[in-house]
């Protein structure tokens, strides 16, 4: 039934269904013209009959056509919108339509006048003498046997006259209407199409862009480059698509070029625990020229980071994909990680130096994990960390220097779980822990420098829980612990971990019982019973 009644509806929609209907109407009034001329009073007789049937059920007729012509209206309007197109009934449908509607409520109007003065009789002739007067109401009153009177035809060539007068108002309205109508749908389609040419161009521009980023040659790629950058700045629905090709670009397999070592001088022994830093294979471009390219890619990206959320060309809140990413330098500066996801992971940070100094992270996440610090220099020094998680899980420090001084770390996760500490330094230095949680747990610390030098551990978690320590050293001069810090089933075994100069009242909890671990240096307020020195006798 749903879909019979769907068919028919269709089909009434139809502009020769429409033109039929009109014709059919026509033929119907005329043949009502001709009927009445030649049978005047049996068309007296049938008008007088409908309109009895009319005055007994104008109410329920009339809101029935109201409804009709509503849902029409509603449905035609709804179709224009998702098309774009004008209304679809044509001018004399929609006026003939309107006419009717006004011509029903100039009936129920005029009904109900005639049942308000008591429904006087509507036979009689206009030249007859006037009824007498109705003695028992008011002055002027008319009964119902008082029949048609001269006035009563003028006042009705009165109200004719203002029903002419108000189907021509009801005309004009029409048709300022459909105007109206018909201008919006036609911008509408304007807009439509402008939007359709803009995104054909923006993809054109796209591609062209992107055939000059595949470029052998240097220059064409760092034309290519801005090109990419400059259309994600006039592109905002194909923003994050242009942001993903720079990335993809510093993805694309690269080896750093190596810089030329003194005559004379031998080459520096690989370290143990680097067998695979270097990405192996080229792409057999010039490596120093690539590096440019590369540099420049990082740049841009930074400079749009750095710009406030209000600025329309800022890339804030976008993913930012770097995975596998090789970095012999750079500069993230002072940008801001705000929301989006932001991948490191599994990059690798081989030579020069890549900073991250006086940067945000605020809220979603950035992931290091499986990174590696082959050589150079990463700093966050003076970074800011509020909220979300950073993690350095997995990760491998194998010669580089990563600086987290004077960082501030608040209500989030930074997590080091089952990294490597096997050479280099990573400082934490007057860096700032307030709230959320340090994990350090199952971490192994088998050379180099892991140093916590006034650092300020304030109402956080800090756990060393499993973490193996065999090597290296491991500093908290001056560090104050305001939380809880835990070495569970640590292992000491070599290497050094000093805490002795560490301040606060709450002692670290340890899996030990009475010896202290070799390698484990603790102030005498937490040192276990067996180990606390005997005091000296006063002479």
């Amino acid at each position: 039934m749903k879909l019979w009644l769907h068919s028919v509806w269709i089909a009434m929609a139809t502009q020769a269904f429409q033109r039929w209907l009109l014709y059919l109407v026509a033929a119907g009034v005329l043949s009502t013209a001709v009927l009445m001329w030649l049978f005047p009073r049996r068309a007296g007789q049938a008008a007088v009959a409908v309109g009895r049937v009319l005055i007994e059920a104008w109410p329920s007729m009339l809101l029935v056509a109201v409804a009709v012509l509503i849902a029409a209206a509603a449905r035609s309007r709804g179709t224009a919108q998702r098309t774009g197109q004008g209304p679809q009934l044509p001018l004399l449908v929609h006026v003939a339509l309107l006419l009717g509607l006004a011509i029903g409520v100039a009936f129920g109007l005029g009904t109900l006048l005639w049942t308000a003065v008591g429904r006087p009789a509507l036979t009689g002739s206009p030249s007859a003498p006037a009824p007498a007067p109705n003695v028992s109401g008011p002055p002027g009153a008319v009964t119902a046997a008082s029949g048609w009177t001269l006035t009563n035809t003028f006042d009705a060539m009165k109200i004719v006259l203002a029903v002419v007068g108000g189907v021509g108002g009801v005309v004009a309205l029409t048709v300022a209407y459909r105007r109206q109508h018909l201008g919006e749908a036609a911008e509408h389609r304007e807009e439509s199409k402008e939007r359709r040419e803009n995104t054909k161009l923006f993809n054109e521009r796209f591609t062209k862009a992107v055939e000059l980023v595949g470029s052998d040659k240097a220059a064409v790629r760092l034309a290519g480059v801005y090109a990419v950058a400059n259309l994600a700045n006039d592109w905002p629905g194909g923003r994050q698509m242009c942001v993903d090709v720079l990335c993809a670009y510093l993805r694309m397999p690269y080896t750093p070029p190596v810089a030329a070592k003194p005559a004379g001088e031998p080459a520096a022994a690989p370290a143990e625990d680097v067998t695979d830093s270097v990405p192996v294979g080229t792409s057999g471009r010039d490596p120093y020229e690539e590096r440019q390219v590369r540099h420049t890619v990082i740049r841009l990206i930074r400079d749009h980071l750095r710009l406030p959320t209000t600025n329309p060309h800022s890339w804030q809140g976008r993913d930012l994909d770097f995975t596998g990413a090789v970095f012999d330098g750079g500069d993230f500066s002072r940008v801001h990680f705000s929301g989006g996801m932001v991948s490191f992971a599994k990059a690798t940070f081989s030579a020069g130096a890549v900073s991250f100094a006086k940067a945000v992270f605020s809220g979603g996440e950035v992931t290091f994990e499986g990174a590696r610090f082959f050589g150079g220099m990463v700093s966050f020094a003076e970074a800011t960390f509020s909220g979300g998680e950073v993690a350095f899980e997995a990760a491998r420090f194998c010669g580089s220097e990563v600086l987290f001084q004077k960082a501030a770390f608040s209500d989030g996760l930074i997590g080091f779980g089952r990294a490597v500490f096997s050479d280099g330094e990573v400082d934490f230095a007057d860096a700032t822990f307030s709230g959320g949680e340090v994990f350090l747990g199952q971490a192994v610390v088998s050379g180099g420098d892991l140093i916590f030098v006034d650092t300020l551990f304030d109402g956080c978690k800090v756990s060393f829980d499993f973490t193996r320590f065999s090597g290296g050293r491991v500093y908290f001069e001056g560090a104050c612990f305001r939380g809880t810090v835990s070495f569970q089933r640590a292992r000491f075994v070599g290497g050094l971990v000093d805490l002795k100069r560490a301040i606060g009242d709450v002692r670290p909890t340890f899996s030990f019982n009475n010896k202290l671990p070799n390698g484990l240096l603790l102030p005498d307020r937490w040192l276990p019973p067996s180990d606390m020195p005997l005091p000296v006798p006063t002479p």
